[in-house]
């Protein structure tokens, strides 16, 4: 990795002039400014080749790593420090091991792509897997000296899911690809650069690709959103496993966002503190117009915790990315959603929760203006329990909307309290800090209620 960039140059030139000399030589078809060309396959050491510091393999981990070594990169992309930690991210990626058995037991069945550099466009992950096993060479194709950013991102493009053994790359790592393709090509573009497939279907297929980068796009804008309103900023690595939740918000904001934007921010903002607070996308769908406002602003004030939280004071300003069409909400008249009476400030607490991502413990100030400290971890669980029970509620009242159906489904759901309370109680009932009275006192309750229903059904115990 200290060989010199003439060094290295002259090298794999060397290597590639002596492949086709040989005239034996393999050669692969790549795409390359819109035209297939055959190049021929060079075997060149390892030692000539480059980790990407563009690779969107890992890009998500680059950008979310600490400030030095950040200025490693702008300084120093190529050196050893760099390289290493291109390298040591490589090889942490979900997919690494089994790329790394499948060379160990077949060989390098499909050849690397590189700059006539050695920067390494393609392989990125087979490399380093192959110095691991002790391998000497690595098997590519070299561009064209003519070769530009622009070239090695199409190219990346088009061979990110034809890889030996397949790993694709994460959801956050292609968002981020997607965002850096639109330097160069049109969303249509993208999308049959990276479903190649939709290329078979004509005008329907060009529809279908640009219609799937926009909905990258507007996942992507969620995330930066959210980024937009921490300092430091929340990693991107964070956002991986949540594709499916930023999805249902995505898709909820823009469903409304063209009728009642306001409605659509608080909406937004509401699902975005269920997703931080380690909702399921599948309880993200029940946050809705009206379980905002006729629900949360209950559920949230009976709660002991973030009763006091939903009245904090905003920690830093709530400023949106330039540029984000989906949630250019200042042109919206009125008061923003959160101030209206009996509600929470959701945009506040999304501010609040990506600001402490990695804080133990979390300062808020109530509505009397006093500090208070609290576990993260506490608020989290606070705010988990508040959507809950606002969830619960709302289904209850959507059964009693049927008379005929509610004594059934409500007494159904009664039954499946009761026995989630008695497990409970069996895993707690002998440790010292389980509250017996606090128990005696509830049980008691569901007694009497059981003898009330008992006097209005008397034939209940034995229908």
């Amino acid at each position: 990795m200290t060989t010199t960039v003439g060094a290295r140059t002259e090298a794999i030139e060397a290597a590639r002039q002596a492949a086709i000399a040989s005239g034996s030589v393999r050669q692969e078809l790549i795409t390359y400014k819109g035209k297939d060309v055959l190049l021929p396959v060079v075997s060149i050491p390892l030692e000539l080749t480059l980790y990407s510091p563009s690779s969107h393999r890992i890009r998500a981990q680059i950008l979310s790593a600490s400030e030095e070594i950040q200025k490693l990169f702008q300084k120093e992309p190529w050196g050893e420090k760099a390289q290493s930690f291109l390298e040591e991210q490589l090889r942490a990626t979900e997919g690494y091991s089994r790329i790394k058995g499948a060379l160990e037991a077949d060989g390098q069945r499909y050849p690397g792509v590189v700059s006539h550099t050695g920067v390494l466009v393609n392989a990125n992950t087979r490399a380093a897997a192959l110095r691991d096993l002790g391998k000497q060479y690595i098997e590519v194709v070299v561009l064209p000296t003519d070769a530009t950013d622009k070239e090695f991102r199409a190219i990346e493009a088009a061979l990110q899911m034809e890889e030996d053994v397949k790993q694709v790359y994460s959801n956050v790592n292609t968002l981020l690809f997607v965002r850096d393709l639109l330097q160069d090509y049109s969303k249509e573009e993208i999308g049959l650069l990276t479903w190649r497939e939709l290329r078979a279907k004509g005008d329907k297929g060009r529809k279908e690709a640009a219609a799937r980068v926009e909905q990258e796009l507007s996942i992507l804008q969620i995330i930066e959103s959210v980024r937009a309103r921490s300092q430091p900023p929340i990693p991107w690595t964070f956002f991986e496993g949540m594709r499916q939740s930023l999805l249902e918000i995505a898709a909820g904001y823009q469903k409304t966002a063209k009728t009642n934007p306001v409605k659509a921010a608080q909406i937004r903002d509401a699902r975005i503190v269920g997703m931080l607070a380690g909702l399921g996308y599948s309880k993200l769908r029940e946050v809705d117009d009206t379980l905002v406002a006729s629900y949360l602003g209950d559920a949230f004030a009976e709660n002991s915790v973030v009763g006091v939280v939903a009245n904090h004071e905003p920690v830093v300003g709530l400023g949106e990315p330039e540029g984000l069409d989906l949630f250019s909400d200042s042109d919206v008249g009125g008061p923003a959603a959160s101030d209206s009476a009996n509600s929470v400030p959701f945009a506040d607490l999304v501010t609040l929760l990506a600001t402490t991502v990695d804080a133990p413990t979390v300062e808020i100030s109530a509505a009397d203006g006093t500090a208070q400290t609290i576990s993260r971890q506490q608020l989290l669980g606070g705010i988990s329990t508040a959507y809950a029970t606002a969830i619960e509620a709302k289904s209850l009242d959507d059964a009693q909307g049927d008379e005929l159906l509610a004594p059934t489904k409500l007494l159904k759901e009664a039954a499946k309290r009761i026995d989630a309370a008695r497990s409970s109680y069996e895993s707690v009932r002998a440790r010292a800090d389980f509250d017996a009275e606090a128990w005696k006192r509830a049980y008691e309750a569901l007694d009497r209620a059981i003898q009330e229903l008992n006097n209005a059904y008397p034939s209940a115990g034995s229908a």
